[in-house]
């Protein structure tokens, strides 16, 4: 059970700020429990106005914005950290925490997915520039099964790839098609 009180959330919000690469674990719901608090508060203010009582709500708001803004920001640079390493953890996120940080993994990887970093080789020893696959707009979008190098493919032989298992990309119909033949890929 989280006590909700301004001093347990400030507490939150100095150890949050103590450390800026760290992201102190919080429970699921801790969200929803201090919305909760605050509306509580505003309530209790409209009841009865008191000083006291706005004080308490003011700087209970302010703080509890500040804490989720720290917080985006952790989670923007674990996402992104968590995606070159290829981990992925989100324990002691929120709920909303999880899903931010899962779609921004997601957004990573497809972004990584982009750049071609190996040219291709042509004849006596000579290379020519990346060529880096553009799906077309309608392409289907799939979800990547396992982790794939980069490869040669589709009707351009253009480079694609490489891509992480569970990332989703567009890819022409034909690339497309060869990876979910060897069940390397499913439709979304």
């Amino acid at each position: 059970m989280i006590e909700l009180s301004y001093d347990s959330l400030r507490k939150a919000q100095l150890e949050e700020r103590h450390d800026p690469a760290q992201i102190r674990p919080l429970p699921e719901d801790y969200y929803e429990s201090y919305a909760d608090y605050l509306e509580r508060l505003k309530r209790q203010l409209s009841a009865s106005f008191s000083m006291e009582d706005a004080k308490a709500f003011e700087n209970s708001s302010a703080v509890f914005n500040d804490l989720f803004e720290l917080r985006k920001r952790k989670i923007v640079f674990k996402a992104l950290k968590d995606v070159t390493t290829g981990t992925a953890n989100g324990e002691g996120l929120t709920r909303q925490e999880k899903r931010l940080y899962a779609e921004l993994s997601s957004l990573f990887r497809s972004y990584d997915g982009e750049r071609c970093v190996v040219p291709r080789k042509q004849a006596a020893g000579a290379q020519s520039a990346p060529q880096c696959a553009a799906a077309p707009q309608n392409a289907p979008e799939i979800r990547i099964l396992m982790d794939l190098p980069q490869f040669v493919g589709g009707d351009d032989n253009a480079n694609y790839g490489p891509y992480k298992t569970g990332e989703r990309v567009a890819l022409p119909e034909s690339v497309a098609a060869l990876l979910l033949k060897r069940n390397a890929a499913q439709k979304l």
